[in-house]
C-alpha cells in the first residue's frame, strides 16, 4: 500500500469542515501539551517528551497547510498557560506552527514519500528530514523566545536548546508513526471490504 503525502490533502472541503479539523488539530495539541508541560525540565516550557510536534506534523501531512491555524493556537493556548511574556509567547507559538509547515515541506519533496511508511527510505526521511530536521526550527524560535523574554541567558543557549530539539524530535518520533499508521489503515479498510465483496459477488 502506497500512499504519496502530496497526494491526501483533503480537498474540497467546506468552511465548516475546515474549521471543524482545524478545532480538532488544536484540541488535539492542547490535550498533549498538557500531558509535556507536566515533566518539564528547564522553565515552564522546556520538556524532553513534546508529543504535540508530532501531531502537528501529521496533521499538515494529512490534512494540507489549512491546518496551520489549529496548530497555532494549540501552542498559543499551550504556552500562554505557562506564564511566559507575551514577546516570548508569540515567538515560541511562531516556532511551533512553523515546524510542522517545515517538516511537511521537506518530506512532499522526498522522493514520493509515503504516509503508510512502508519502505525504508519513508522512515529514514521522517526521522532525519521531521524528528531530526524541522524541530531545529521550533528549538531555535523557542530558544531565542525564552532568552527575548529574559527567562534564560545566552549562556543557557546551547543546553535549552538541545533540550527543546530533543523533546520535539522525541515528539515526532513517538506519535506519528502510530498516526501515520492508523491513517494508513483507516484508508485501507473501504478499498478491502470492497475486494471482498467483489470476490464473493465473482463466487456466487
Amino acid at each position: 500500500m502506497k500512499t504519496c503525502a502530496k497526494k491526501i490533502n483533503i480537498n474540497n472541503v467546506t468552511d465548516r469542515q475546515n474549521f471543524l479539523w482545524n478545532a480538532g488539530v488544536c484540541l488535539l495539541y492542547l490535550t498533549t501539551a498538557k500531558l509535556g508541560l507536566e515533566y518539564t525540565i528547564i522553565g515552564q516550557t522546556v520538556t524532553l517528551l513534546w508529543l504535540p510536534s508530532g501531531i502537528a506534523l501529521v496533521a499538515v501531512l494529512i490534512g494540507g497547510y489549512r491546518l496551520w491555524p489549529g496548530i497555532a493556537f494549540g501552542a498559543l493556548i499551550a504556552n500562554a498557560g505557562t506564564g511566559v511574556p507575551v514577546i516570548t509567547l508569540s515567538v515560541i507559538t511562531l516556532g511551533d506552527t512553523l515546524e510542522p509547515l517545515c517538516g511537511a515541506l521537506l518530506l512532499r519533496r522526498w522522493n514520493n514519500f509515503s504516509v503508510a511508511l512502508d519502505r525504508l527510505s519513508d522512515v529514514l526521511a521522517l526521522i532525519l528530514l521531521a524528528a531530526f530536521g524541522s524541530t531545529i526550527v521550533g528549538a531555535t524560535f523557542g530558544t531565542l523566545g525564552l532568552i527575548v523574554g529574559e527567562e534564560i541567558t545566552f549562556a543557557d543557549f546551547r543546553l535549552t536548546w538541545l533540550a527543546w530539539w530533543l523533546g520535539d524530535g522525541m515528539g515526532v518520533l513517538v506519535i506519528s508513526p502510530v498516526l501515520l499508521a492508523g491513517f494508513s489503515i483507516a484508508r485501507a479498510i473501504p478499498t478491502l471490504f470492497s475486494s471482498k465483496k467483489a470476490v464473493e459477488a465473482f463466487l456466487l
